[in-house]
């Protein structure tokens, strides 16, 4: 439902910074986690993709979008590389 609501404000046209293409991914829970090349400092600490990797089981609710879009492009996802490079140059530099 969230990702659905997301890519209909993208089709609209409002500065989305999810990719389009990780978004079915997303919705299935459909990609590798951890996503290794993803760090975050939450609370002083500092933990490969999230503190979802110190919590059994949490890894496979995954909230960090971002995680999801990374480790698809990682791991050679070529529509997310692609999307990834149209989308993000133009959502930073506007």
């Amino acid at each position: 439902m969230c990702c659905e609501s997301i890519l209909g404000l993208i089709e609209a046209g409002y500065p989305i910074f999810n990719l389009r293409s990780a978004l079915s991914y997303i919705a299935d829970n459909a990609f590798v986690t951890p996503c290794k090349q993803c760090v975050v400092i939450e609370n002083g600490v500092l933990s490969i993709c999230g503190r979802c990797v110190d919590i059994p089981g949490l890894c496979e609710q995954c909230g960090y979008f971002f995680a999801a879009e990374y480790t698809l492009a990682f791991n050679g996802n070529w529509q997310v590389i692609k999307d990834m490079l149209r989308s993000y140059p133009k959502l930073i530099n506007s």
